[in-house]
């Protein structure tokens, strides 16, 4: 298995948040409902794990600035 969303540069820990799918198929979403929604998450070829990162939003830039490890806390 490959790791899609990375790993914490300071404590290791993976990204990777889980399947996207396999949630909406636990909601007992039909597949076409499960294409629409999921590629609304991110879903896509090589893009099938939810990210666990916290994204550091900045209102002066309007963008992400920067993204926090869950687990540790640190700034990445």
């Amino acid at each position: 298995m490959s790791n899609e969303n990375g790993f914490c540069k300071h404590c290791g820990a993976d990204f990777d948040g889980g399947n996207i799918l396999d949630v909406f198929i636990k909601r007992g979403k039909t597949v076409s409902e499960l294409e629409e929604i999921a590629e609304m998450y991110g879903y896509g070829p090589g893009r099938t794990q939810w990210g666990r990162q916290i994204g550091i939003y900045c209102m002066e830039r309007d963008r992400t600035v920067n993204t926090q490890c869950p687990d540790c806390k640190e700034i990445q």
